[in-house]
C-alpha cells in the first residue's frame, strides 16, 4: 500500500560559521506550531551541537549508535517514540560517536521516520565533507542552502549550489546577515540564480541562550522568530502544493 510521507529539508552549509544547525533548529522549533509531528535530524558526524542547542544533552533516548544492529523490522512510530524530545520536537544525533557508525542504516532509518512525521529537517555537512551523503540529500523536497552575507559566503555558497545541482529537487537560499557587510540578501540570490527563502540576523543573544542551556525555545527575539515562522509557513505551503500535486 502508498504511504504518503512528510516533507523533508536538508540545511547545508555553505560553509563553517553560516548558521545551519541554528537554521535546522529554529525551523523545526517553529515548525511544530504548524506540522503535527516534526524531527530534526542530524547528519553533521563531525560535531554533537544539536543536542546542546536544544537542552538535550543529558537527556535519554536513542542516538545514531543505538540503531546499528536494528533489522529492517523496526517501525517508524518504534523509532519516533525511543528519541529525546523537546517542545514537540524528536531528536536523532550522535551523542558519543562509536565505531558502530558506519554500520548504521540511515537511509531505512530516516525513510521510516518521514513515514511517520510531518516534516523531518535535517543538518547536513559542508558538502565537502565525505561523509556527506548525495542520496539522503536527493530524496529531500527542499535544500536550503545556508550563506554568509559576505563575498566568501557567496562563492562557497555558488559552489555548494553547483555540486548538489544535479541532486537536489528544490533549492533555496537562507542568507545570515552580518555587521558591517554591505550585501544585500536579495542581490546575491539574484547573484546566485537561486529563490530566497529566508534571511537570519546575527545576535550574540541567540548563543547567549543557547550556553545557558535554555535551548532554542528560550529564543524569543523578534527578527529571529519571524523570519523562522515564515520559513516554516513557506514549507507548509509547499507541502500543500505537493498534495495537490
Amino acid at each position: 500500500p502508498f504511504k504518503s510521507k512528510g516533507q523533508s529539508v536538508a540545511v547545508v552549509p555553505a560553509s563553517g560559521g553560516a548558521g545551519a544547525s541554528l537554521v535546522a533548529c529554529g525551523l523545526a522549533f517553529h515548525a511544530r506550531q504548524i506540522f503535527h509531528e516534526v524531527a530534526l535530524v542530524d547528519l553533521d558526524y563531525a560535531c554533537a551541537s544539536l543536542d546542546i542547542m536544544f537542552g538535550l544533552e543529558n537527556q535519554a533516548g536513542m542516538r545514531w549508535h543505538d540503531f546499528s544492529d536494528l533489522s529492517g523490522a523496526i517501525s517508524g512510530s518504534d523509532i519516533h517514540r525511543s528519541l529525546p524530545g523537546r517542545d514537540n520536537v524528536a531528536l536523532l544525533t550522535h551523542g558519543q560517536l562509536t565505531s558502530a557508525e558506519t554500520s548504521i542504516p540511515r537511509s531505512l532509518i530516516l525513510d521510516k521516520l518521514k513515514e511517520v512525521c510531518d516534516l523531518t529537517v535535517m543538518d547536513f555537512p559542508k558538502v565537502s565533507d565525505k561523509n556527506f551523503s548525495f542520496d539522503i540529500l536527493s530524496d529531500c523536497d527542499l535544500v536550503l542552502i545556508t550563506t554568509t552575507a559576505t563575498v566568501r559566503g557567496c562563492a562557497s555558497a555558488k559552489r555548494s549550489i553547483a555540486s548538489i545541482a544535479g541532486y537536489a529537487k528544490n533549492i533555496e537560499l537562507v542568507v545570515r546577515n552580518v555587521p558591517g557587510s554591505n550585501l544585500d540578501p536579495m542581490q546575491i540570490a539574484e547573484l546566485l540564480n537561486t529563490p530566497l527563502a529566508s534571511v537570519i540576523n546575527t545576535d550574540v543573544r541567540i548563543m547567549e541562550q543557547i550556553e545557558q542551556g535554555f535551548g532554542v525555545s528560550g529564543i524569543n527575539l523578534g527578527g529571529f522568530t519571524r523570519n523562522l515562522n515564515s520559513l516554516a509557513q513557506r514549507i507548509s505551503y509547499l507541502q500543500e502544493l505537493k498534495s495537490v500535486a
